[in-house]
């Protein structure tokens, strides 16, 4: 009688996982991609409260999102919902999308990523962030500028994106243009300047006093 193996079990218990921060979010992994075969890799998702998940795309995977704890904000091209414990959305590749914490406590939520292989880019960043401050981003000749230990794992995010609703005053922050420069410093006027009053010893500073014109004696 020949017997047949068992296939490949994978067990997570509750609670556990490596564990690391995204930056706005936090990441717990549960079931990578050497776990399902390559047809999915699944993640937790703490967000703190006011956390924000930036807009940005995918091109290679689709996400399906289960919202746990709090209320969580999406925004998928022009289609908006905020999701309560029990509430489930998907997220398909190619199209731009964003989360936020929409309720005043801390939020969670599971990620399905179908299929696997862009937790390996969530755990290359958790891992960048434990490090401290990543460096500049540096040219490595012609062309964009990289930072190292960073892939960009088929995510193309943009910063002229308009935000989500700020959760209590319900107002979208506006984004200034791509080619906006901020925090330019002021301008100085390079006319010639103003030499400073003097100051007579121990006094207080005197105001300019006006000349009145001489006064010129009356005809008889």
């Amino acid at each position: 009688m020949s017997s047949t193996a068992a296939p490949p079990l994978t067990v997570v218990q509750p609670g556990a996982g490596a564990h690391g921060t995204l930056g706005t979010i936090g990441v717990v992994f549960k079931l990578w991609g050497h776990d399902t075969g390559g047809a999915l890799s699944i993640v937790d998702h703490p967000f703190p409260a006011g956390a924000l998940v930036p807009p940005h795309t995918h091109t290679r995977e689709d996400e399906y999102s289960i919202v746990t704890e709090g209320q969580i904000g999406f925004r998928s091209g022009d289609r908006e919902v905020v999701l309560g414990p029990g509430g489930y959305i998907t997220k398909p590749r190619g199209e731009r999308h964003t989360m936020w914490n929409a309720g005043p406590v801390p939020a969670r939520m599971i990620e399905i990523i179908s299929p696997a292989g862009f937790e390996h880019f969530f755990r290359e960043l958790a891992d960048l962030t434990a490090d401290g401050p990543p460096e500049p981003p540096r040219h490595s000749g012609p062309g964009r500028p990289v930072r190292p230990g960073v892939r960009p794992a088929g995510l193309a995010a943009r910063a002229d994106l308009p935000l989500p609703p700020h959760p209590t005053t319900g107002r979208i922050s506006p984004r200034p243009p791509a080619t906006a420069t901020l925090n330019r410093p002021p301008q100085r006027d390079h006319a010639r300047p103003v030499p400073p009053r003097r100051r007579d010893h121990g006094q207080r500073e005197r105001a300019p006093t006006r000349r009145s014109a001489p006064t010129l004696p009356r005809c008889r």
